[in-house]
């Protein structure tokens, strides 16, 4: 192949970017999912782990199912941060108003 052929092959800027304001990349919406999604999941079945650690009767099965589920609940709060700063970047690329924005009355409109 020559050089030739790959400016070709290359599209031009404008075909490649996307407009910001239409609509949040695809990595922003991955990110969310990702930490909500897993902080959910590693909340439910730490919790599991562990109240199954309380039934188990067999003492390294029990160390490791409980430290397990230790681990897996400890994951979940940073999980859900991350999947939180994710949907807030979202929030702020598409400039929607925040929810106390809209809740706070303009001093102007206020009945008495």
């Amino acid at each position: 192949m020559y050089f030739d052929d790959i400016e070709d092959l290359i599209a031009s800027e404008s075909d490649r970017t996307t407009p910001i304001d239409k609509r949040p990349s695809s990595w922003l919406k991955a990110g969310a999912i990702f930490g909500l999604a897993g902080g959910l999941i590693t909340g439910t079945l730490g919790a599991l782990l562990t109240f199954t650690s309380w039934l188990t009767w067999i003492g390294t099965l029990k160390q490791y199912e409980h430290w397990l589920g230790t681990v897996l609940l400890v994951a979940t709060l940073p999980l859900m941060a991350v999947g939180a700063h994710f949907l807030d970047l979202i929030e702020k690329k598409r400039g929607t108003q925040s929810f106390k924005s809209r809740l706070t009355v303009k001093s102007g409109s206020r009945h008495t």
